[in-house]
């Protein structure tokens, strides 16, 4: 499947969101500032472009929602 990438992921991104949507249960425990948003929004993605889901849950802490859900420069806005 070629999935529409916005922005097209490293290798590293490629491998998290197959591991993502591969496995029931699984974490990303990457370091600060290696792209675990858009890891986690390109398995989103790739979900939902299957078929397999049709809403996700975000929890994260009050501090950092803006990233995620702003609609002008959000991380969802910016990767989808």
């Amino acid at each position: 499947m070629d999935y529409p990438y916005v922005i097209e992921p490293f290798k590293h991104q490629i491998t998290g969101s197959k591991l993502v949507v591969d496995n029931k249960f699984f974490a990303l425990f990457d370091e600060m500032g290696t792209g675990k948003s858009k890891t986690i929004i390109d398995a989103m993605g790739l979900l939902y472009y299957d078929d397999l889901i049709d809403t996700v849950v975000v929890v994260c802490p009050n501090i950092v929602k803006g990233q995620w859900a702003n609609p002008d420069w959000g991380q969802i806005v910016k990767h989808t």
